[in-house]
């Protein structure tokens, strides 16, 4: 997790109980804009929509220049906010932003396993979603970090590389990406330019199941992160 995504795995546990109570008010004093209360007879879920997030501490409302530290800090928490709940710990919804990480963000100085905890919430999905029966269920948490994992290891489903002499993130740190010191590469980079099949879902699905069920182990990368081996895939 920490190779394809960057996330730390060293630091505190993400785990333990968060209290909802004055929320909104709590919102107000991490981001500086308060949530406003529930429709009359709506229930209050503790979270708002990552739509209004973006509409109060995204591009239509940017940091101001020569913001204080503690305005720049509120839009530094409602970026984290958004990422970790739209792309980290997204919920079934994939639209809603949960309170409880954004209370985690109140102290810079506490560092957590955010790694550790991303890992730990796509397996948790994983398991629910396979003994999920509805016909509209869905699958949560990390998704595309599974997706990269996958395409490092197996050739099932992994995408043509639109430029193949791209700079490889896995074995030249001083690529393409290490122009910008504050985008260093990880495993995940190698695929920033892939060309993604289209079509039917049903069919792909069931190309995908022929091509599981007859890979053979000499087909699979068992370890594509060690030093010295073949980059090749």
């Amino acid at each position: 997790m920490a190779m394809i995504s960057g996330l730390p795995i060293n630091g505190q546990a993400v785990t333990g109980r968060v209290s909802v109570g004055n929320w909104r008010e709590r919102t107000a004093d991490l981001i500086g804009v308060q949530p406003e209360d529930p429709q009359e007879g709506k229930a209050d879920t503790a979270r708002v929509r990552h739509s209004w997030l973006k509409l109060v501490r995204g591009n239509t409302n940017p940091c101001p220049e020569g913001a204080n530290d503690v305005v720049m800090q509120q839009y530094a928490r409602a970026y984290l906010w958004y990422v970790l709940t739209k792309v980290v710990f997204s919920d079934a919804t994939g639209n809603s932003a949960l309170w409880m990480f954004l209370e985690l963000l109140n102290n810079w100085d506490t560092q957590y396993s955010w790694g550790s905890a991303a890992l730990a919430y796509l397996y948790r999905q994983l398991d629910l979603s396979c003994r999920r029966k509805g016909g509209t269920s869905s699958l949560s948490g990390f998704v595309w970090s599974l997706s990269v994992w996958m395409w490092e290891r197996i050739p099932v489903g992994r995408p043509d590389l639109k430029n193949p002499l791209m700079a490889n993130p896995r074995g030249n740190h001083d690529g393409l990406h290490d122009d910008d010191p504050y985008r260093r590469p990880t495993l995940a980079y190698y695929w920033e330019q892939v060309t993604i099949y289209t079509g039917s879902s049903h069919v792909r699905y069931k190309c995908y199941m022929n091509e599981l069920d007859t890979l053979t182990a000499e087909q699979v990368h068992w370890l594509p992160y060690v030093q010295g081996r073949s980059q090749k895939i």
